[in-house]
């Protein structure tokens, strides 16, 4: 079987490196691979259709913060993905918006958190505190102050967003993730349709 790449708009470093991460445990086992191409912030629709339409490969998604989106949207993740999908002009096309960062797939597994911090059972307790009060970790948000990195950031002072968004990642199983976090498997699963 031969592999297809698919070109992934994402918005930085932090979500360039899950991509490259999540292609090679999850998706070259199944003939994908997952090509990330980095806006470098200022994320808008036009821009997102822009970087789509330039993108290289026949298949392409997109991998960015719904609430990092430029513009007072009073849409839904939903409503914004179906914008997408109707200003971009290709055939095979997935839009897909975390709804809130990437790091809020890193609470999927709060025990891997602890262990790359090697936090104290304050800061656990903390960690626990923020996964009992949303139904899932995709939720976790109310606002800017408190979206998944800043209270990583506020937990752990020298959190880093990349070097231990990096080891945190790369210690959760997509497997893991995919169960906790439905908008997030549903978007794996789309790639595989529109791929088989």
């Amino acid at each position: 079987m031969t592999f297809r790449n698919i070109s992934v708009i994402c918005e930085g470093t932090t979500e360039s490196d899950f991509i490259k991460h999540l292609s090679r445990v999850y998706f070259v086992p199944k003939h994908i691979c997952l090509k990330p191409i980095i806006m470098d912030g200022n994320v808008s629709i036009d821009r997102l259709v822009y970087f789509v339409h330039r993108a290289n490969y026949p298949i392409s998604t997109t991998f960015v913060d719904y609430y990092g989106i430029k513009g007072n949207h009073k849409e839904s993740c939903e409503e914004l993905e179906a914008l997408l999908k109707e200003k971009v002009k290709k055939e095979h096309f997935i839009p897909y918006l975390q709804k809130h960062e990437t790091e809020a797939l890193w609470f999927s597994n709060i025990d891997v958190i602890s262990k790359v911090k090697n936090a104290t059972v304050a800061q656990q307790k903390k960690l626990q505190t923020i996964i009992t009060n949303y139904p899932n970790p995709e939720n976790i948000n109310n606002s800017r102050e408190t979206a998944p990195s800043k209270r990583l950031m506020s937990i752990f002072s020298n959190y880093n967003k990349i070097i231990d968004g990096n080891s945190i990642a790369q210690n959760i199983s997509i497997e893991e993730i995919k169960s906790k976090c439905p908008r997030f498997a549903n978007w794996l699963s789309r790639i595989e349709q529109e791929v088989y």
